[in-house]
Formats: C-alpha cells, structure tokens, sequence
C-alpha cells in the first residue's frame, strides 16, 4: 500500500512538472516571438504583409525608396532613376599647343619715334620715315615652326606720331605652342636706309591654353629709337 502511494505521488509530481514546462515555453513563443525577415526591413505587424505586396506590385503609396530602405525591393528602381553626374568643362584635356589650327587677328596700333636725328643732323623727333612690318613665328612643342611675313603695314615720311589700326589675318597652324612676335623699323633713306629695329623678339608661349578672343596686346619695350605698339588674337 505505502508503494503505491509513492509511485501515485511520483506520478502526480511528474505531470505537473510536465504541464508546468509546457506553459513556460507556450508563453516564451507568444512573448517573445520573432517576425519573419523580408529583404532588409522586419515584419513587425499583420499589415507589412500588404506593404510587402504594394512593394512588389510598385504601389505602394510611400513609393520606391520607401520600399527600398525598409523592405529591400524597388531598389534597383531608385537607382535607375537618379540623377547621373555629367563631368563639368573643367574636367576637359587641355593641351598647351593648338590641336587644330586657327586664326590669327594681328594689329599695329601706335608708333611714336623717341630719338632725334634719324635724317642726318635735324635734331628733330619728326624727321624718320619708318617702315614697319612684323616676322611672326609659330613653334611647336619639339622646336620645328614656320614664319610668316606682315608686310610694311605703315609706310610715314617725317612723322613723328600715329596711331590707329592696321591689321593682318593669318593661319596659326595645328601644333602651335609659342607664338613669337618680331617687330621690324626701317628708316627709308635716299641713299641707304636705317635698321632702327630693337633686334628683339616678344613671346606668347602655350597658346593652346588660351580662349578665343582673348586680346594679347604687346609693345617694342626694349626700343629706344621709338615707342611701337600692336595686339592680338586668335579664332
């Protein structure tokens, strides 16, 4: 008898303990249960399971990015759709010598003689008869070029001062880097003319860096005979 009731016993404590562990762990599934995952977003509530279809259909009313970042569909639509960037001028190769050729817009602008006695012993700064004209030169990077002549653009018999424009058109070949200016006066005499020229050159190097229209103006510094000016540029 004193058995039995200890096997009863047993038996009792057993299936209490049995329904006991059944409970805590129904309770730990419904307390703490996890939603399932859909991309990148969680499921937190019955609803998102219609968002996930608005979402795959593209009609949901938060729209695509919206889908995207919370769920991980229409991705690829947001990213067709943006905006690419177009590389700004700046970005462009820009070479120091000319890629293509162009043309070159030249002209004399003043002359002023500085220096007396240019016919014989006058003692006068209005006794030259200048001939001016211009040798200019276009170089390459590797030093090989070409020249071309202006001619006498002005032609003056005892005149001391002028000013006004003269001008000359020329073609800048392709490959030009440095353009050099060489300016010429000749004083015209009866019986021998007079090379009043400076014997120097003036330089505008990297030509393919500079924007049409842009006036390079240039003057005979190093002359002490007279005062010569003239500008230019290409197109």
């Amino acid at each position: 008898m004193k058995n039995k009731l200890i096997r009863i016993t047993i038996g009792i404590i057993t299936f209490v303990c049995l329904m006991a562990f059944t409970a805590c762990g129904d309770d730990g599934n419904s307390g703490n249960s996890t939603a399932p995952q859909y991309g990148r977003g969680t499921i937190t509530s019955s609803s998102a399971t219609n968002e996930i279809a608005s979402c795959l259909n593209g009609t949901n009313p938060l729209g695509d990015k919206y889908c995207c970042t919370n769920f991980g569909y229409r991705c690829d639509v947001t990213s067709s759709s943006s905006v690419k960037e177009v590389p700004s001028s700046s970005s462009q190769v820009v070479f120091d010598y000319l890629t293509s050729a162009k043309t070159m817009n030249f002209t004399l602008t003043y002359y002023k003689q500085k220096s007396v006695n240019w016919d014989a012993s006058s003692n006068s700064y209005t006794d030259g008869d200048p001939r001016i004209s211009f040798n200019i030169y276009f170089i390459q990077p590797n030093g090989d070029g070409s020249v071309v002549s202006t001619g006498i653009l002005v032609a003056f018999d005892d005149k001391g001062d002028w000013a006004g424009a003269k001008e000359f058109m020329t073609s800048v070949p392709a490959l030009t880097d440095t353009i050099k200016v060489c300016p010429s006066v000749i004083d015209q005499d009866v019986l021998v003319d007079d090379d009043k020229s400076s014997g120097y050159c003036y330089l505008v190097a990297h030509v393919g860096r500079m924007d049409d229209y842009t006036v390079k103006k240039q003057d005979d510094y190093k002359s002490t005979d007279y005062t010569l000016e003239w500008e230019w540029y290409l197109e």
